[in-house]
This record gives structure tokens, C-alpha cells and sequence, in this order.
């Protein structure tokens, strides 16, 4: 029932953005997305990647480690987990693919987690760490997308 409802808003959100046409990714490009935590037991990272044919779990079970970050490919995910994760593609803020800054609040600073994401899209590459929480930085573009790379994350992992 949780998916369900995890997919139909998502399914909502996809027909109501503004961008009507999903980006598409170059053959050789990619978006690394995912949830960590540093000080945890149990499941203190996930993370995926979608590429131009399939989304794929990191088999990391170790904890986040920032700059040093490789993506360790495991499973490839289901047709179904792979379209959910693609929306987030058209999803990007355009803030973000314009930024130069690395991260947004202070991801894990109080304990609280943060999100990562990295992507080549278009011969762009970035990548950024944000705060969970809402801070002063993050535009409203941000807190959205935040919010939609959450749902995605729990839809998958169900």
C-alpha cells in the first residue's frame, strides 16, 4: 500500500511539473543518488545510479565517505524501480546544474543524515551533498527536489 501510494504521487508530481520533456541521458552518462548517515547502525547507506538502460543498487556496506565516494555497482533494479529513479532526471533543479558549491546546509552535522547526488548530464558533471534538514541555502527548487529524491529512495527500497 505504501508503494502504491509512493508511486501515484510520484506519478502526480511527473505530470505536474513544469518541464515537460524528461532529460535524457548520453550514453555515458549517469545520476548517483542516495541517503547516508555517519554515525548509525544498520542501513547507514543507499544509494543508487541510473544510467542510460538501467538503474543499479551500490553493494557499499560501509559508511559514506564524502570525496572518496566510488560507486560500487550491485543488483540492477527492476523496469519498474528503473522508471521511478529516471523521473528524477527531469527532476534536477536548474539551480544545481548551474551551482559550484559542493554542499547545501550542513549534511550530517548534527546527526541528521544527508542526501548525495552526482550526475553527467550533457558533458556536465557535478556533484553535492545536502543537508536533510531545510536551510537557508537551499531554494524552494531544492526542498522539492529533496522531497522527491526521498520518495524515490523509499519506493525503491520497499
Amino acid at each position: 500500500m505504501k508503494k502504491l501510494l509512493c508511486l501515484l504521487t510520484l506519478a502526480f508530481l511527473s505530470f505536474s511539473a513544469c518541464d515537460d520533456g524528461a532529460t535524457e541521458l548520453e550514453q555515458d552518462g549517469y545520476m548517483i543518488f542516495g541517503r547516508y548517515a555517519g554515525f548509525c547502525v544498520g542501513d547507514c547507506f543507499t544509494v543508487f545510479k541510473v544510467t542510460p538502460n538501467d538503474l543499479v543498487e551500490d553493494q557499499t556496506s560501509e559508511h559514506f565517505t564524502g570525496d572518496n565516494y566510488e560507486f560500487v555497482p550491485g543488483r540492477v533494479l527492476s523496469a519498474t524501480d528503473y522508471g521511478l529513479a529516471k523521473v528524477l532526471l527531469s527532476k534536477i533543479p536548474q539551480e544545481l546544474l548551474l551551482s559550484e558549491k559542493e554542499a547545501y546546509g550542513c549534511p550530517d552535522c548534527a546527526d541528521q543524515g544527508g542526501f548525495y547526488i552526482s550526475f553527467s548530464l550533457q558533458g556536465v558533471e557535478k556533484s553535492f551533498r545536502l543537508d536533510t534538514r531545510q536551510t537557508d541555502d537551499q531554494s524552494q527548487e531544492i526542498l522539492t527536489f529533496k522531497d522527491q529524491l526521498s520518495e524515490v529512495i523509499e519506493a525503491i527500497r520497499e
